[in-house]
């Protein structure tokens, strides 16, 4: 049996690394921003659960970052046509923004302008326990990847009711007064479903989760606006026993 060289060894693992980088590192040619190739990062059972999901915005750069919430509204498919929808498109696109950047007074700001509270109303609403934990808690979604090939938008609230797997929903607190809103019998709902990748730390491993990102809003016909009730993350397929939490 011919013995193979350390050196030999050392070349062929440098030139694995070098395709690899440059299979994730590809030029989504419909939107000019980077995507990752799902294979490279997941495993198969994370690909056949997003067999029709094949192209992800994902932030290699800050100025890439700061592309990909307009690339991600312009993607979106409406499954039906919603009023006030532009609205709703311009509100997505700044929470996706604040996701991916997430700032503590930007949020207090937004959450202000959408409830007509002062921010410091709002500092008071949020608690001690959230303002400390807003680098922790807010992290998950700062390198994550959305696909622009499945992101949907439609009427009602499927993290309400949804048809098995395995999710965890954050609904809102009190901070955007929804329960009312809710409570209506001509309560407007719509959610935007996007397949996204996470890296995560759980149980003290890394890990790569391919889930659904559900946020859903619902209009305030007072204000004129719409405004968050839930964000949650499905996983259909059920295989992961452990989600994390989003946030809202």
């Amino acid at each position: 049996m011919k013995q193979v060289r350390p050196l030999s060894i050392i070349a062929i693992l440098f030139t694995a690394a070098a395709v690899g980088f440059l299979v994730r590192s590809c030029v989504n040619t419909r939107t000019g921003i980077p995507e990752i190739e799902l294979p490279t990062l997941v495993d198969e059972h994370g690909s056949q659960r997003l067999e029709t999901a094949e192209q992800f915005l994902t932030p290699i750069s800050d100025e890439q970052r700061a592309l990909i919430p307009g690339k991600l509204a312009q993607a979106v498919k409406s499954v039906q046509q919603l009023d006030h929808q532009d609205s709703l498109l311009l509100l997505f696109e700044e929470r996706i923004r604040m996701l991916l950047d997430p700032d503590l007074d930007d949020y207090i700001k937004h959450v202000a302008d959408m409830t007509g509270n002062s921010p410091s109303q709002i500092r008071g609403k949020l608690g001690e326990r959230f303002l400390t934990r807003w680098d922790i808690d807010t992290k998950l979604f700062r390198d994550a990847s959305f696909a622009t090939d499945q992101c949907t938008l439609s009427l009602g609230d499927s993290a309400n009711v949804q048809a098995g797997g395995i999710l965890i929903a954050k609904r809102d607190p009190g901070f955007y007064e929804t329960a009312n809103l809710l409570s209506r019998q001509d309560a407007q709902l719509a959610e935007f479903r996007i397949p996204v990748i996470l890296a995560v730390s759980m149980n003290g491993r890394g890990q790569t989760l391919v889930l659904d990102l559900v946020m859903g809003f619902v209009w305030n016909p007072s204000r004129s606006v719409w405004v968050p009730h839930v964000v949650a993350l499905h996983d259909p397929s059920a295989v992961e026993t452990r989600l994390p939490a989003p946030w809202i």
